[in-house]
């Protein structure tokens, strides 16, 4: 697959692949130049090489790792043709443009290639790619060592070099090695600016547009200025937006910023991963360059977007751009509603406690299941939709799913527990949900209610909670302060970025990457309910 490889690697596999795309220039001009040299020649202070050919002199350079998606510039062809003539002299002919050439190769950063076993699936995916511009000279062997690991033989050569997770922070649990564990993470994460091209910052930015009320057709594309960057702001050039179901719900005009919200704050979306572009004089732990995801008030599904730095999250290593864009508003949501001591708790004795959450398959259900699985919580059930949801949800860390098309949970989550009911239940659905949710609480258990679409205006027996000594609690991101999210952030940072790191916590499963401008697709694959995981926008 090439240069395609950390696409299927990320989006397939779930697995964190930093292979960029190195991007190499030539031009060339016509046979009678070759005249002038007999071998190639070299200039280091200019990065390139002449070379006579059959079809002209090939001077070739300029290699940046600018990706797959940018076109070639024309600049760079351009001043490759410039200092070629310094160099050379001015009998160089005509540059024929019908030759100029932009070429591809896959690298890593530490220029080896990948050569293994995937993590996911050990005995039926095996990974080849990464080997830069001699790809078919290691055909051979590279076909050999995968050929060898597919009937189970010893590979002939040791393969542990170039195994894809020798990019992942190890030895997290020793704590003699904790200080050497930030050089490696900072290393890494140099490397990672180095691979990440910005963009000069444009005058106007591509977004998507829609009236309030419209049907998942009416998302359409539109350009704004970019939004102003003040004292405590962070500029993100935008890599991927994440598509949830709060977006379904501003979309009909349900949840809508607040009056007087700037112009941004109006572009749908609520959490991207990206590249920091420009921060404000008051912003420290931010630099042009990180890699990051933010948490956002709006104006996710754009090429670029602002969120002030208590939003922000620096990305580890361990997670993709791609996986990134899943992390901030699921688990900021389910951090702060399934953990913090206020709501669900489930950080004091989580080994002890019984947990429902409802739709396992999707973007907020399975980072719950995920996360509590992480954490150590006991017994985890979830209800879904079908029998290939049954097992996407087992895959993220349920012990039981409850198919609710033809079974009562609350008679399945009293079987599971023998009698006991659920410590703490996660739901978004409320409605006629409520009163059965309550029922399936165990005593001093928390419902934990994160939306409502099966309606807000809800009828329930409260003596039946009084009589379980039971809560019900749960809100939305948006309307808590700063300060709290940024409590929760830190939260994530303490807690959860160091699972992903040591390799006990999976990363965020991408189901489907759409560009900006299928936006409209995604919310009908949500309204569906065709997704398992997340889907997330390329910008």
């Amino acid at each position: 697959a090439g240069a395609h490889s950390a696409d299927l690697v990320s989006n397939c596999m779930g697995e964190f692949c930093p292979l960029d795309t190195e991007r190499g220039y030539s031009i060339t001009f016509p046979p009678s130049s070759d005249e002038m040299i007999s071998r190639a020649v070299c200039d280091p202070s200019y990065g390139w090489i002449a070379t006579p050919m059959a079809g002209g002199l090939r001077v070739a350079g300029k290699v940046e790792m600018g990706g797959r998606e940018a076109p070639p510039s024309a600049e760079i062809l351009d001043k490759i043709e410039q200092e070629a003539r310094v160099l050379l002299g001015g009998s160089l002919g005509e540059r024929v443009r019908s030759k100029d050439w932009l070429g591809f190769r896959p690298t890593m950063p530490d220029a080896l290639p990948v050569v293994g076993r995937s993590r996911k699936l050990p005995e039926s995916v095996f990974y080849a790619f990464g080997h830069q511009h001699v790809g078919w000279t290691l055909g051979g062997i590279t076909g050999k060592l995968v050929a060898e690991m597919a009937v189970g033989k010893a590979p002939s050569v040791d393969l542990e070099a170039y195994r894809l997770d020798r990019f992942r922070v190890r030895n997290q649990s020793n704590p003699l090695s904790r200080r050497n564990v930030a050089g490696i993470q900072q290393q890494q994460q140099q490397q990672q600016r180095c691979m990440s091209t910005l963009r000069p910052l444009p005058e106007k930015m591509r977004h998507v547009s829609y009236e309030p009320g419209c049907d998942a057709s009416g998302l359409v594309l539109a350009e704004s200025p970019l939004p102003a960057v003040s004292s405590n702001d962070v500029l993100i050039q935008v890599a991927y937006s994440g598509v949830g179901g709060t977006d379904l719900a501003q979309r009909r005009g349900n949840f809508n910023p607040k009056a007087g919200s700037p112009d941004h704050h109006l572009i749908m979306g609520l959490e991207v991963s990206g590249i920091v572009a420009q921060v404000g004089d008051g912003v420290a732990d931010f630099r042009v360059g990180d890699r990051v995801a933010a948490l956002l008030y709006g104006g996710g599904y754009s090429q670029y977007a602002l969120a002030p730095q208590q939003q922000v999250l620096g990305l580890p290593d361990a997670l993709s751009l791609t996986e990134g864009a899943a992390v901030p508003e699921n688990f900021w949501t389910v951090y702060a509603n399934l953990f913090e001591p206020a709501f669900g708790n489930l950080l004091e004795n989580p080994a002890e406690k019984t947990l429902l959450v409802h739709g396992g398959a999707g973007g907020i259900g399975s980072t719950a299941l995920a996360l509590s699985r992480a954490l150590g919580v006991g017994k985890i059930i979830t209800t879904v939709s079908s029998e290939e949801k049954a097992e996407a949800a087992k895959r993220f860390g349920a012990d039981a799913a409850i198919d609710y098309t033809g079974t009562d949970f609350v008679e399945g989550v009293m079987e599971e527990t023998q009698g006991k009911g659920a410590d703490v239940i996660l739901c978004f659905l409320g409605g006629d949900y409520t009163p059965r949710n309550i029922a399936a609480l165990a005593n001093h258990g928390r419902l934990i209610q994160l939306g409502l679409r099966r309606g807000k205006d809800v009828t329930f027996d409260f003596k039946a909670l009084m009589n379980k000594w039971g809560m019900v609690s749960g809100g939305h991101l948006r309307p808590r302060t700063l300060q709290q999210k940024e409590a929760t952030r830190d939260a994530l940072k303490e807690h959860v970025l160091p699972l992903w790191e040591s390799g006990e916590l999976d990363t965020p499963e991408i189901m489907e990457v759409l560009a900006l401008e299928e936006a409209g697709e995604a919310h009908k694959m949500l309204e569906e309910g065709r997704v398992v995981g997340k889907i997330v926008l390329k910008a």
